[in-house]
């Protein structure tokens, strides 16, 4: 197992019962000082010398950069995606001219956004009597509906 590498170094095993007295060789991938995995070679006992593990390292250190730099990729095209939707979901709500159809936008955003079947939204504004609230309501196939509770229509804000 790639645990049981001495110091993160090159470990050499004979393989008993070959005919042609091979080797297998371990050449660890290691990360930023971090053992990720290894580079198991089979081969003739007689050809592995220092310029192979030379080679061998090298390949090695490739792997290692090469999976960092598709983490870092993943991570980034994560991040956009992310961003995409906040962006998206910001632009529906500032086009929204009232409270009420921006609570109802905002709710119906997240709600297909997230993929989820239900979201509730409340907004309490001060100095006014009632409140208001969104609901998502299960989506019955005919699209993202929106009800609501409260005082929709009063969008006075306090003054």
């Amino acid at each position: 197992s790639i645990e049981q590498l001495p110091g993160n170094q090159v470990l050499i095993e004979s393989i008993p019962e070959t005919a042609n007295a091979e080797s297998l060789v371990t050449v660890p991938i290691v990360l930023r000082g971090q053992l990720i995995g290894a580079l198991r070679l089979r081969l003739p006992t007689r050809v592995w010398d220092q310029e192979l593990e030379t080679i061998a390292a090298s390949i090695a250190g490739h792997i290692a950069q090469a999976a960092e730099n598709a983490r870092l990729l993943e991570t980034a095209e994560r991040l956009a995606g992310r961003e995409q939707i906040i962006r998206r979901i910001t632009t529906q709500i500032r086009a929204a001219s009232d409270i009420r159809k921006i609570l109802e936008t905002t709710t119906s955003e997240l709600a297909l956004s997230l993929g989820i079947s239900r979201a509730i939204m409340r907004l309490t504004i001060e100095d006014q009597s009632t409140a208001m609230m969104i609901q998502q309501p299960e989506d019955n196939g005919n699209g993202v509906t929106t009800t609501f509770t409260g005082n929709p229509g009063r969008t006075t804000q306090p003054g």
